[in-house]
């Protein structure tokens, strides 16, 4: 039990993290592509994810946030 309700926590912050990535671009106007929407809908990585957040901050386009072979 205590490993599937951990496992449930870990895939909210995920979800959280993908959800957050798409709001930082899509607030400040930076277009995403849809290829760029799936591969971060897609990401399974929680420390790629914060990575791709912390750039979707200040990033002038998707690919700038997302970089390149992450």
């Amino acid at each position: 039990a205590k490993a599937e309700e951990a496992a449930a926590k870990a895939e909210q912050a995920v979800a959280g993290l993908r959800a957050g990535v798409i709001a930082a671009l899509e607030s400040r106007d930076v277009p995403l592509p849809e290829d760029a929407r799936e591969r971060v809908l897609g990401c399974e990585d929680a420390a790629i994810l914060q990575r791709w957040l912390l750039r979707a901050l200040s990033a002038k386009t998707a690919s700038e946030a997302l970089g390149e072979g992450e």
